[in-house]
C-alpha cells in the first residue's frame, strides 16, 4: 500500500514539474515584454520628424484636435491598455503620451 502512496506522490509531483517546465517559456516572454517596453524612448513632439508631421502633441489640450475625447489612449493605434506612456504603432520602438494626440488618432470605426 505504502508503495502505491508513494507512486502517486511521484507522478504528482513529475506532473507538477512539467508543467513547470512548459510555462518558463511563457513568463520568460512576459518578462521580456515588461523589460523591453520599459526600455522605450519617448516621442520628441519637437525633433522627431513623424511627431512634426503627425502634429503629435503630448498634451492633447494643446494640440489641434476636434473632440476633447481624442487622445492617445483611446486611439486604435495604441497598443498598451495602460500606462501614462505607451507604444504607438506609428512611432515604432518609441513611447507616446497616452494623454497625448495627433492628427492620426482614429477610433477604429470605419470613417475615422
Amino acid at each position: 500500500m505504502r508503495d502505491l502512496a508513494m507512486s502517486k506522490s511521484r507522478r504528482d509531483a513529475v506532473k507538477k514539474l512539467m508543467a513547470g517546465l512548459a510555462a518558463a517559456p511563457f513568463v520568460n516572454l512576459l518578462a521580456a515584454a515588461a523589460t523591453q517596453a520599459q526600455s522605450l524612448s519617448r516621442v520628441d513632439e519637437d525633433r522627431d520628424p513623424m511627431a512634426v508631421a503627425l502634429l503629435y502633441r503630448h498634451d492633447a489640450a494643446v494640440s489641434m484636435r476636434e473632440d476633447p475625447k481624442q487622445e492617445c489612449a483611446s486611439c486604435a493605434r495604441i497598443q498598451a491598455d495602460r500606462g501614462g506612456w505607451r507604444p504607438c504603432e506609428l512611432f515604432k520602438g518609441r513611447l507616446v503620451s497616452a494623454t497625448g494626440w495627433c492628427v492620426s488618432w482614429s477610433s477604429g470605426l470605419p470613417g475615422t
